[in-house]
Parts: structure tokens; sequence; C-alpha cells
């Protein structure tokens, strides 16, 4: 979120970011922090609807000029990340990880935070492709 409160067409309120008012702007930066590619987000409509949320949307779209089977990485917070994502970033040769919400994993039978003690983890895999959660 780019901070702005002046009048602008694409002008997003997000009442639990510390700049509440701004222009909501999507990137992909690499480890050294320069931005390669971003997309203004101008409202609702600007981004299709597919078989993938709306985050996810995103991050193929920036992800469309990376080169395939190179060894790149992808690394995304909750908001985008979806097992479907990394399945279909993983048909396209491109490696990820990000964190994913217990409602973005249907079908996967996860024991819940009280169940696990301090410092347990539990690992699940999928089948079809080895993508770990």
């Amino acid at each position: 979120m780019v901070p702005f409160k002046g009048r602008f067409r694409f002008k997003q309120y997000l009442k639990d970011k510390s700049h509440s008012w701004g222009i909501k702007i999507f990137s992909r930066a690499g480890a050294s922090r320069i931005i390669y590619d971003f997309e203004v987000y101008t409202g609702k409509g600007s981004i299709p609807v597919t078989e993938f949320c709306q985050g996810a949307e995103v991050v193929l779209r920036l992800a469309e000029a990376i080169p395939r089977n190179r060894n790149f990485k992808l690394l995304f917070d909750n908001f985008y990340t979806s097992i479907s994502l990394i399945r279909e970033l993983l048909l396209h040769g491109i490696h990820s990880a990000g964190i994913v919400t217990t409602n973005r994993l249907k079908g996967c039978n996860i024991e819940a935070d009280d169940v696990l003690k301090k410092g347990e983890e539990k690992i699940l895999t999928t089948e079809l492709r080895p993508i770990a959660v």
C-alpha cells in the first residue's frame, strides 16, 4: 500500500494497515528488494475471476515473466498462499513457499493448534505433487 489521502479513483481503505488510505500495488521483487514487476489494483473487477482466488491470480500474472524450470523460488504471505496456487506454479517449474491458513487446506486433516504441543510440528504431503503442509 502506497500511502495517499488525496483524490484518486484507485484509492483504497484498509482499516487494519498502518497506512489505511492509499493505492494498492502488487509487486514482484527480488532478494535484493529491487522491484522487477508490479500491478496497480484499480478496483473490483480489475482481477479476472477464475478457479483461483484473487491473490493467487495476481501471483500467477506476476510470475508469467519468470523463466520456467530455472530453479526460481517465490515466497509470499497468507493472503496469496493456497495449495492450488503452489500446485500451478510447480506445473510451470517454479518452486514456492508461503504461510497457508487452515481455511485454504481443502481435504487436509491437520490437527488444531490446541492439540499440538508447544514446539511440535506436523508435516503432511500431497500424493499428486511433492507439496508439504
